[in-house]
């Protein structure tokens, strides 16, 4: 326990109780010059500042790629799409290599960052609730002492505007009205019968693609590319909105206009 030299370095060594045993190199060749290195080793391991220091020197991007390959590899598809959709956000504003003490710095400008780049409230208050929860669990899982800098963040507000459902009379006099034999526009009841079966938005629903219309697994698979919020999405399919598809299948070279548009 001590300091020692190992070549033309002087390295360090303590034994805390609890921890092990712990060494490092001090990085000089000057032997009093290592020794005041080792005194505030042993000055900050006192004082409980030790361990918070050395997790402060960690990077964003040692900190991620753990969580990614213990939590983010075993999600589901979608959400491993998700995730690394986030990820990279993170990085461009806050930087791989920053280290998490910069990034404790940093991270309050990353609303308005998002926000001029057009992101969503809703969607910012995703990225950084992962990574809050990132923060958490190297907190408490990874027992990095350090103090979560997201936590004391205030959200974005999202605004959960009020959404209207049909009533059943309404319902039925819809599709009344979208009956075939009534309307000319025959692509028009199945479309509305896609639109509120899926719960899409109007452009998802214009522009879908039978590439994204999955009827062996019943599932409607959209890429973040195409969704506002920059997230995958999967919708299953209701029995209607499969039928509706089947049937779709039977009259596609009637009804697609050179592979683009809404399928039908």
């Amino acid at each position: 326990m001590g300091i020692y030299r190992r070549g033309k370095t002087y390295w360090m060594s303590i034994i805390v109780p609890g921890k092990g045993q712990i060494r490092q190199s001090t990085r000089t060749e000057n032997k009093k010059l290592a020794e005041k290195i080792y005194g505030k080793m042993l000055n900050d391991l006192e004082e409980g500042r030790w361990f918070e220091n050395q997790a402060k020197k960690k990077t964003l991007g040692e900190m991620i790629k753990r969580y990614e390959k213990e939590y983010t590899d075993s999600k589901a598809y979608y959400s491993r799409a998700r995730d690394r959709s986030i990820f990279k956000n993170l990085y461009a504003f806050l930087g791989e290599d920053t280290s998490l003490q910069e990034v404790e710095s940093l991270v309050g400008s990353y609303e308005s960052h998002r926000k001029a780049e057009g992101a969503k409230p809703a969607t910012i208050v995703k990225e950084l609730g992962l990574l809050r929860r990132i923060f958490n669990i190297a907190c408490r899982q990874w027992k990095w002492r350090m103090q979560n800098p997201i936590s004391e963040i205030e959200m974005p507000k999202v605004s959960n505007e009020r959404v209207r459902y049909l009533s059943e009379s309404e319902y039925i006099s819809l599709f009344e009205a979208l009956d075939l034999d009534k309307v000319s526009e025959k692509w028009l009841k199945p479309f509305v019968a896609i639109a509120i079966d899926t719960g899409l938005r109007l452009s998802n629903v214009c522009n879908l693609q039978w590439s994204e219309v999955n009827l062996f697994n019943r599932l409607i698979i959209i890429a973040s590319v195409s969704m506002k919020n920059s997230d995958y999405i999967g919708i299953p399919l209701t029995e209607r909105s499969y039928q509706t598809f089947r049937e779709l299948q039977k009259v596609i070279m009637s009804f697609t206009t050179k592979g683009k548009g809404f399928i039908l």
